[in-house]
C-alpha cells in the first residue's frame, strides 16, 4: 500500500524533537564533560607549572561534568528542537504542496482468518445457586472379616 506524507504537523514535530534532541545533548555533554576532565588531568601532570598552578579554568576541572551537559541539553532542546525542526517542517509542508509529498509504500502484516463474533450483544445467563445442600457422601462399612472357613469372625 502506498501512502504520501502531505504535510507534518509543526508542533507535534517540535514536541517530539525537542525531548530527543535535549537527551541527547545532555549525553554528548557528559561526553565532553568527561573529556574535558580526562585532558584537564593529563595535561596537569605533564606539563610544567609553577607550584600550585593546576587550575585551567571552570570548563576543564569537575565542573566541566555538569556545565556541557546542561549547555549541550539546552542548546539541542532549543535550537536543534525547537527552531531547525520546526523551519524544516514548514519547509517540507510548503515543498510537499508543490510536489505531492514523499511517498512511502508499507507493507500490512497478514493476519489469520479469525472467526466472526455475535452480531447481538447476548447477556451471560447467571449462574444457577443451588436451593438444597448437595446429600452427604455415603459411609463405606467393610464388611465384617471372614474366618478361614468362610464364616463371619465372632468375638465373644
Amino acid at each position: 500500500m502506498n501512502y504520501e506524507v502531505k504535510q507534518i504537523n509543526v508542533w507535534s514535530a517540535i514536541k517530539v524533537s525537542f525531548i530527543i534532541n535535549a537527551i541527547l545533548g545532555v549525553l554528548l555533554g557528559l561526553l565532553v564533560g568527561l573529556i574535558m576532565l580526562f585532558f584537564s588531568a593529563l595535561i596537569s601532570r605533564l606539563a610544567y607549572l609553577p607550584a600550585g598552578q593546576t587550575d585551567f579554568g571552570l570548563f576543564t576541572g569537575v565542573a566541566s561534568i555538569i556545565i556541557f551537559p546542561v549547555i549541550y541539553g539546552v542548546f539541542g532542546g532549543i535550537v536543534n528542537g525547537i527552531i531547525v525542526t520546526g523551519l524544516f517542517c514548514l519547509i517540507y509542508n510548503l515543498i510537499a504542496r508543490a510536489t505531492g509529498g514523499v511517498v512511502l509504500e508499507l507493507k500490512g502484516a497478514e493476519l489469520p482468518p479469525q472467526q466472526a463474533g455475535p452480531t447481538t450483544y447476548q447477556r451471560p445467563q447467571p449462574i444457577k445457586e443451588p436451593t438444597e445442600p448437595p446429600p452427604p457422601p455415603e459411609e463405606r462399612k467393610e464388611p465384617p472379616p471372614e474366618t478361614e472357613a468362610g464364616g463371619p469372625v465372632v468375638t465373644p
